[in-house]
């Protein structure tokens, strides 16, 4: 089995309402606003705020400089200094004397007089900074007048929102050039006075002292607006003639920049519920939105572009799929796992990880919070007066309510540490209209809050990041002039950078993510007997898939649901049985959805009986190493040893929803199993079993916890 230790998820700005903080953020990033995500859900405390670079300002000061999305002053705090500077277009400076180099700075984004998130900066200078970024050359997509005679440009250019320098695009006249500011879906117009016509015009963008190549235009009202011959309306899902099981329908697909997309049912006469979703495109060209529940039948929807510009005539396209699938329902949630809770001056911060969760819940007392979350991260702003209480938190997927977890609200400390960056693998390479999608993965820690990303670079040059990621998968978008062209490929958090993956952009045939990481069921065995309770299934897949256990037992009934669970960045997945299965012979089918459509749909079956449990010839469970209140070094393997019945599996349970280590007691029953472990307490529970049946009752011991 291969599996991922370190890695990847979202690089967007809806990570960012997260907390995280990622140096490459796409160039094609949708705009900061109040997203139906963790903590933008709340009605204050921004997001942790972002440095760009920390450079020299003459000879006795240093220049930190960066970007706070939704902030109106960032706070910064060190030995022996401190300000509070203004937030002014989402960008922010200090000037610190030099004498505090090498010291650790934290910065705080604050909004409405409420303190946000925190970060650590060292303060050393970027000596290594890459020489300024060489802006994209901007898409001239038309020319008109307007009533008074003025022409009007129009077009797009690709650009990252959240650098520090802002990108403008001039139009040059001969004299001063005429200036615009893209908005954040990367649209812009320029107004060229009426005795300019004829003329040539350089349009160009600007970002710091680089300068893009010029595209250069006849200013003649004759020239229409090409977006939509540049920009074509696609639809990528759902393809024509899909079959889904879920009944909410995720669409998405291509269009012009900043339009609105409206995505209506066409058998629906009544206005008021033709509506399927609405969304608007980001500046990469794509867009997505999710229907309500459906139910099982044949559908034809049309797809609506409505473009920024007057100048260009709406686009519509035309999608049939049909849902089959009439008792489906989503597997509940994963439990939680506690993140860390943060005291911010008037709240606690918890943050949970909960895998399978679009949405979770925390009660206290009378106070009851709901979020949404990205890749199954949830942020909670819980008032300081509720210090001490006990919160109960859930996740939650359509009408599915997870197991619960109790946490008592008392500030923690990051449960797990980071693991090391390394190189992204990419698993297929796709060529559709007019772009390049990789499809990859990276991994890392399975309940990491603050996720990395991963960018593309050429020459140096950043050209695309991640645009959608999910637990390791993640899919990167790049232009069709790069194919040809060797790249690199790195996995990013904060300021680092992960070792390069080297790539000749080519298409490929297929997906090999399928073959990297096979499907399999490690527990239960096939054939074996289990006790008479809700069985807990594990496995392997590939990260970022989703895993569904049905019951085929009976070839003439419709499969019912056992349990269901994310694959992890790790390549790992476990879930136990939402219900208790009957006594005798069953027959499983695993199906995995992963990521990307490219990768099909993998399946297997197991085996296995529900049985009583046979204690004859037991013996009893001990642990022999580590000892009970021992320490052990936070990001290394810990081997734990012990005896119990010979020839029994061993299975070592240590929470947080971890997967399950798997060993066998040798002849004379002696076993010995190692995990890494992150930066937490930890308590093991191990559980033995004979030929797929429990064997006693479940150990519980040692508890161990990190070296300070």
């Amino acid at each position: 089995m291969k599996k991922l230790t370190t890695g990847l998820a979202s690089a967007s700005l809806a990570a960012l309402a997260l907390g995280a903080i990622t140096p490459g953020v796409a160039a094609a990033s949708p705009a900061p606003s109040p997203s139906p995500t963790a903590d933008a859900g709340r009605s204050a405390g921004p997001a942790a705020p972002i440095v760009s670079r920390i450079e020299k300002h003459g000879a006795d000061r240093i220049a930190l400089l960066g970007v706070a999305p939704w902030a109106e002053q960032v706070r910064m705090q060190f030995d022996g200094g401190g300000s509070v500077e203004p937030v002014t277009d989402g960008r922010y400076t200090f000037l610190i004397d030099k004498t505090h180099l090498g010291k650790t700075a934290t910065l705080t984004s604050f909004a409405g007089g409420i303190e946000g998130e925190s970060i650590d900066v060292a303060l050393t200078l970027d000596e290594d900074a890459a020489p300024g970024i060489i802006p994209v050359m901007p898409r001239v997509l038309g020319v008109s007048k307007d009533s008074q005679g003025v022409f009007v440009i129009e077009g797009t250019v690709t650009y990252d929102p959240l650098q520090f320098d802002q990108l403008e695009v001039t139009a040059s006249t001969g004299g001063m050039p005429i200036r615009s500011v893209p908005d954040v879906n990367g649209t812009f117009t320029l107004t060229i006075p009426a005795e300019f016509a004829g003329r040539q015009i350089g349009v160009q963008a600007h970002l710091g002292n680089k300068s893009s190549a010029v595209d250069t235009i006849d200013l003649l009202e004759t020239r229409p607006n090409t977006a939509s011959d540049t920009h074509p309306l696609a639809i990528l899902s759902p393809w024509a003639g899909a079959e889904l099981a879920e009944p909410a329908v995720t669409f998405s697909g291509v269009a012009i920049p900043n339009s609105q997309i409206v995505v209506t049912n066409d058998a629906e006469t009544d206005q008021r519920f033709a509506t399927l979703c609405e969304t608007n495109v980001l500046a990469n060209g794509k867009w997505t939105c999710d229907s309500p529940r459906l139910p099982d039948g044949e559908y034809s929807a049309t797809v609506t572009e409505k473009p920024t510009w007057s100048s260009v005539t709406e686009q519509t396209e035309g999608s049939s799929f049909s849902i089959v699938h009439g008792d489906w329902k989503p597997a509940a949630p994963a439990l939680p796992h506690l993140s860390s809770i943060t005291d911010s001056g008037d709240h606690l911060i918890v943050r949970v990880v909960i895998p399978g969760a679009s949405r979770a819940s925390l009660e206290v007392g009378e106070h009851r919070d709901e979020q949404q979350g990205i890749n199954g991260r949830f942020s909670f702003w819980v008032e300081k007066s509720l210090a001490g209480q006990t919160a109960t938190v859930a996740g939650l997927v359509d009408q599915s309510v997870g197991k619960a977890l109790d946490i008592p609200l008392t500030p923690i400390a990051d449960t797990i540490t980071p693991a090391p960056l390394t190189a992204p693998v990419i698993h297929h390479v796709a060529d559709e209209g007019g772009h390049v999608y990789l499809e990859g993965t990276t991994g890392y820690a399975p309940f990491e809050f603050f996720t990395p990303g991963v960018i593309a670079k050429k020459d140096g040059k950043l050209i695309g990041s991640t645009e959608l990621t999910y637990n390791g998968a993640f899919i990167l978008r790049l232009d069709e002039e790069y194919v040809g062209d060797e790249i690199e490929l790195f996995s990013t958090r904060n300021l680092e950078l992960s070792t390069a993956t080297e790539l000749v952009v080519a298409e490929t045939e297929k997906n090999s993510a399928p073959e990297t990481f096979p499907l399999e069921v490690t527990s239960p065995a096939d054939g074996a007997t289990v006790p008479a309770t809700s069985p807990t299934f594990t496995g392997e897949g590939i990260p970022g898939a989703k895993v569904r256990v049905e019951d085929t037992t009976a070839a003439d009934k419709a499969p019912v649901l056992v349990c269901g669970a994310d694959v992890l960045a790790d390549g790992t997945w476990s879930c136990e049985a939402e219900k208790p299965l009957a006594h005798g012979e069953h027959t499983t089918t695993v199906t995995e959805a992963p990521f990307w459509v490219s990768a099909g749909t993998p399946t297997t079956t197991r085996g296995f009986t529900i049985g009583d449990a046979d204690s004859d010839d037991e013996a009893p469970i001990v642990v022999t190493t580590p000892a009970d209140g021992s320490t052990f070094l936070a990001g290394s393997d810990v081997t734990f040893t012990g005896t119990a019945t010979p020839g029994a599996d061993i299975a070592l349970h240590l929470g947080y929803g971890l997967a399950p280590v798997i060993g066998t007691a040798d002849a004379e029953g002696d076993w010995s199993v190692s995990r890494w472990l992150g930066n937490a307490p930890y308590t093991a529970t191990v559980i033995q079993s004979k030929n797929g049946k429990q064997l006693s009752g479940a150990h519980t011991g040692p508890t161990i916890t990190p070296a300070s």
